[in-house]
C-alpha cells in the first residue's frame, strides 16, 4: 500500500477510496433493508453521524444519534420491536448509561444505547454490520454535529486519504475504539499534520496513548 519512501501509493489510495464508497453504498442498503429510520422516528429524531456521513468509512459501522423529548427504555424498545422479526438480525445489545450507570460521570456520555448487528441476506459469510444507536434527551451536550461540520469545511483530498489510511491500519488493533478513538485520528491529521500510520503512532506515544 505504500512506496519505498513510506508514502501511500496510487494503488493503495484507489483501494481505500473504493472501499469507502462501497461501504457507504452498502450502509444505505442496510438501513433500507432494516427500515431502521422508520423505527427510530417512532421515538425521536434520528440523525446519522460519524464516518457514514463524512465519507470516512473503513469498516461496516453506522452511527445514529436519536434525539428524544423523553427517552425511556419502554417506548424505545416498542419502537425497535419490528427489527426482531428481521431474518438478517444477528443480535441486539442494550445499555442504560444514565445516572449511576454512566461510568464517566460526564453528561455527554449519558443515553440509552442500542447496538444492532446485522448480516446482509442473513448470511454469516457476509460482513457483520454494526449500527450504533444513541437515544439522547433534547439538548444533550454531544459534539458529533460540530465535528461533522468541521470535517465538511476542512477535509481535502490529501487529509481524507491520510485519515482513511490511518483508520485502515488501526481499526483492528486492540486499543482502537477503547483508548484510541477516531477523534484522535482527526486531531492528528487536521491539527498536527500527521499523514501516515507511522506518524500517528508517534502522535499517540507523545500523548501517552498505546500505539498498538
Amino acid at each position: 500500500m505504500c512506496d519505498s519512501d513510506g508514502h501511500l501509493d496510487a494503488d493503495g489510495a484507489h483501494a481505500l477510496l473504493a472501499r469507502q464508497t462501497r461501504l457507504q453504498q452498502e450502509a444505505r442498503a442496510v438501513l433500507a433493508d432494516l427500515r431502521l429510520i422508520a423505527c427510530l422516528e417512532g421515538v425521536g429524531r434520528p440523525m446519522p453521524v460519524g464516518s457514514f456521513v463524512t465519507g470516512l468509512m473503513a469498516w461496516p459501522d453506522i452511527d445514529f444519534n436519536i434525539v428524544c423529548r423523553d427517552p425511556r427504555p419502554g417506548p424505545i424498545a416498542d419502537a425497535m420491536r419490528p427489527l426482531f422479526d428481521h431474518p438478517a438480525l444477528r443480535r441486539v445489545s442494550y445499555h442504560n448509561l444514565f445516572g449511576a450507570f454512566n461510568a464517566t460521570g460526564n453528561a455527554r456520555d449519558e443515553g440509552f444505547y442500542w447496538g444492532i448487528y446485522y448480516y446482509a441476506d442473513g448470511d454469516p459469510a457476509n460482513p457483520l454490520w454494526k449500527v450504533d444507536c444513541w437515544f439522547l434527551p433534547e439538548g444533550a451536550p454531544r459534539g458529533e454535529l460540530d465535528l461533522i461540520h468541521r470535517l465538511e469545511r476542512e477535509l481535502t483530498d490529501e487529509t481524507r486519504l491520510a485519515i482513511l489510511w490511518i483508520k485502515d491500519a488501526w481499526h483492528t488493533k486492540p486499543s482502537y475504539r477503547d483508548t484510541v478513538l477516531s477523534v484522535d485520528v482527526y486531531d492528528a491529521v487536521l491539527d498536527h499534520g500527521v499523514r501516515t500510520p507511522a506518524g500517528f503512532a508517534a502522535y499517540l506515544r507523545e500523548r501517552g496513548k498505546p500505539d498498538g
